[in-house]
């Protein structure tokens, strides 16, 4: 008898099988002859498992202390289950101003933040809760580095027309009109005179949600302010986000960070100006605000707070249209990136319709010194350029520390730094999110078309290597032509489908053997390829998703489902499928591909 390692998707499949057809269908006798027999592992008894490997050691060290730690469970939490685990003395829920706990249900991502009394309590629960847990990691307050906080001070005076005593200099005023060099390196100006269904493309109609250090909108509703929007741009929303309070509503004029700590609310504002600021100053100069503080007093945040309002963004996408989110700052230190963060980024990014904005970090030129979250698969990742649309001396390079190519773009910065580069990118991403709007592109589909439009532009403005390089990504940002990516569908890639369908009585790859009392079960599988090859007109790189598809009379599909990538002229992807049949013949549709 051999014994095999069969993947774990594989083996869940097989197990609901052999358990259906051993309730339903008694009468299964002598089987055929098979190729070879499988037999299944017992399970580990190993109780860390389940818990993040970089934070046992961590953990130890802080031995009966509070550790901060985020849940993620396998299922749906409901209320029965938090109130189960709030009953535990070693477990403290992490709540808000109003007794809500920061939980998250999102697609597959459902998690919840803690504390929990030490690492022998740790081990405990994850003992006791194994069959719910999918995994554990830490929740550690990250700092907002140093030079972040100390160059806004230096961004504010750079992007305002105030003088020095913060009064209004009389000439600036009267040339509000001029356009600063980071917006005209983007080309936005050229965009807001564009009309679609007799509207102007400015980003009015979205909203963009800056998940940073707060607004001082005032800064912004008052006359001669540094960022003041004139007409239908407005601050919307402003978010207590650490303690979870939400303020107002509509035209709020709340300073959520007061002057004792006017650095913080800096970072914020001069996000929210760079992307939506008014005449001359914000790139898409027509998009709402929405405030959401996850920076704490003392320069911190931690990674569930960020996820549980990147989640509440999800879930008032309509109330507020909010199309895109803005996070500027990140992480080095390999022991603080969240793997749940990473990936409810993508999810968001290729399941909601929200273009997620992040920065590839100020590592100076260092090669595979991608921050995290900007090293997340499937957001918009931004570098930053200086005046002459080059790398600045701060900006980190690509790719990943596994090789993913960061960042897609190159975006204008007034200081260097790249937490002005990923705002210029969502104002960017903001007038884009407009032109799918007017354009009636469902929904669902903006945060796909505006990634592809922004990597396809980007190689249309190539400024150092052909193709994706460490340093530029994929090019300069150049909000014109994405525009044209996004509006002429003509210019969307075509492909070419190979699939191993239609497979009618075919020879299945293999036969599962399913121990079923005293007979065997055989279950047939077969190994499916699917390649898809880019056959466009252009040379610029095409976004190509693979979407799920299940032959017809199989019982299951097993594998990796679906595939995203980022393809050019005659490149070839493939993926490959496993399927289950009980009977030696399935029927194969061809696969479902999307192309943008």
């Amino acid at each position: 008898m051999t014994k095999l390692n069969i993947p774990k998707k594989v083996m869940a499949a097989l197990l609901i099988l052999s358990f259906f057809l051993l309730v339903v269908h008694p009468s299964i006798s002598s089987p055929p002859a098979i190729p070879f027999v499988v037999q299944f592992p017992s399970p580990s008894v190993d109780s860390n498992w389940i818990i993040d490997p970089k934070i046992k050691q961590m953990a130890k060290s802080l031995d009966g202390e509070w550790i901060p730690i985020t849940i993620r469970f396998k299922d749906y939490l409901n209320a029965s289950m938090v109130e189960e685990l709030e009953n535990l003395t070693y477990l403290k829920i992490k709540r808000n101003a109003n007794g809500e706990p920061f939980l998250v249900n999102l697609g597959d991502i459902h998690i919840l933040s803690c504390e929990i009394q030490g690492y022998d309590k740790l081990e405990e629960f994850t003992k006791n809760y194994r069959d719910k847990i999918l995994y554990v990691e830490n929740n550690f307050k990250q700092q907002l580095s140093p030079n972040i906080v100390n160059e806004t001070q230096n961004i504010i005076q750079t992007m305002s027309f105030l003088d020095k005593e913060g009064e209004p200099q009389a000439e600036d005023i009267e040339q509000q009109q001029i356009i600063r060099w980071w917006v005209e390196l983007t080309h936005a100006p050229e965009v807001w005179n564009l009309k679609i269904n007799d509207v102007n493309i400015t980003g009015q109609g979205v909203s963009i949600a800056f998940l940073d250090a707060g607004i001082d909108d005032k800064e912004f509703e008052i006359p001669g302010g540094h960022f003041y929007k004139e007409g239908f741009g407005e601050v919307i929303l402003n978010i207590e986000g650490s303690t979870g309070i939400i303020f107002d509503t509509i035209n709020t004029t709340y300073d959520p960070v007061p002057d004792i700590h006017p650095y913080g609310v800096n970072h914020g504002t001069a996000c929210a100006g760079t992307a939506a600021g008014g005449e001359g100053r914000g790139v898409a100069k027509g998009a709402n605000i929405i405030d959401i503080r996850v920076i704490d007093w003392d320069f911190s945040y931690d990674p569930m707070t960020l996820m549980y309002w990147m989640a509440w963004c999800v879930a008032n996408r309509g109330k507020y249209n909010i199309t895109v989110i803005n996070f500027s700052d990140g992480t080095d230190n390999p022991i603080r990136m969240s793997q749940t963060l990473t990936e409810m980024i993508n999810y968001i990014q290729l399941y909601c319709g929200i273009v997620v904005c992040l920065a590839v970090g100020n590592n100076a030129n260092r090669i595979k010194s991608v921050s995290n979250p900007g090293n997340a698969e499937f957001a918009v990742t931004s570098g930053a350029a200086n005046k002459y649309g080059l790398p600045s001396t701060i900006t980190s390079f690509g790719p990943t520390w596994d090789g993913q190519p960061k960042p897609e773009v190159l975006s204008p910065s007034t200081s260097g730094h790249t937490s002005l580069a990923g705002p210029t990118t969502a104002g960017v991403c903001a007038m884009l999110a407009q032109t799918c709007k007017e354009l009636n592109i469902p929904r669902d589909e903006w945060s796909l078309r505006i990634r592809a439009a922004i990597i396809r532009s980007a190689t249309m403005n190539d400024i150092l290597l052909p193709g994706w390089d460490p340093a530029s990504g994929y090019g300069l940002l150049n909000a014109f032509d994405a525009f044209h990516q996004i509006n002429d569908t003509s210019s969307w890639s075509k492909h070419v489908v190979f699939a191993k369908w239609p497979y009618t009585f075919a020879y299945p790859d293999g036969v599962y053997l399913i121990p079923l009392g005293s007979t065997l079960l055989p279950v047939y599988y077969w190994n499916v390829r699917v390649t898809v090859e880019c056959v466009g007109q252009d040379m610029s790189p095409h976004l190509v998703w693979l979407q799920d598809f299940k032959p017809i009379n199989s019982l299951a599909v097993v594998g990796d489902l679906q595939g995203v990538w980022i393809m050019s002229l005659g490149q070839k992807n493939s993926i490959t499928y496993q399927v289950l049949a009980l009977t030696p013949f399935v029927f194969f549709p061809p696969a479902v591909v999307l192309w943008l």
